[in-house]
């Protein structure tokens, strides 16, 4: 499925503050976070939601309801900031994480999952704030898919993606609907330039 790319001036805003080389990593953090807030709330139209009677002072209607088959599976590490926010608007949801072990450029593997078979039933959403070169992403879809999830409940978000990193994904699993809010070369130039600077995991722990 091709790139969702949504587009929020507020989320923009806060994706600046963690490009911005002055920031330091208390508002690399913050801004990850409220961006994903703003992110989740956002990619509430592409997820189902239920409908629930309730009594207002006047009279009964129906109101959407969050839904609880939802797992959040951030990557670690640049993607638990993700999950603070994403957890804020889908409070039902459970989170398990994938440990993506990187020996090269080109090649990775799942270190570890924390999986439970009860997430078959579930939409899972990995998160990762910075899509590099799409491997990581990908290596995690493969094994979900591998352990029986289907490709129609698995969705990717990501505040920001290269251009390399979307076209891989899309290539590899095209059927795996793929959300990002920001999507520019400057991504790449600075993965380039600056590896470490560039990778959200310094950027937010320091380390």
């Amino acid at each position: 499925m091709p790139l969702t790319l949504i587009k929020n001036p507020l989320i923009e805003s806060q994706i600046g503050v963690f490009l911005d080389a002055k920031s330091c990593i208390s508002e690399c953090e913050q801004s990850l976070k409220l961006a994903s807030l703003m992110m989740a709330a956002e990619m509430g139209h592409y997820i189902g939601f239920n409908k629930r009677s309730i009594q207002t002072i006047t009279r009964k209607s129906e109101i959407a309801t969050v839904p609880d088959n939802i797992t959040l599976m951030p990557i670690l590490r640049a993607g638990l900031p993700m999950a603070d926010g994403f957890k804020i608007i889908f409070p039902l949801a459970r989170v398990s994480h994938a440990i993506v072990n990187r020996s090269s450029l080109c090649e990775i593997a799942i270190d570890r999952i924390y999986y439970s078979n009860q997430m078959i039933a579930d939409n899972i959403i990995i998160l990762d704030s910075i899509i590099g070169t799409g491997l990581s992403i990908i290596t995690v879809i493969d094994y979900l898919l591998s352990m029986g999830v289907p490709v129609n409940q698995i969705k990717v978000a990501s505040l920001m993606a290269t251009p390399q990193g979307i076209k891989a994904i899309e290539n590899d699993n095209r059927d795996v609907s793929l959300f990002s809010c920001y999507s520019a070369d400057i991504l790449e130039e600075m993965s380039n330039t600056y590896p470490r600077q560039a990778h959200a995991g310094p950027r937010i722990f320091g380390v």
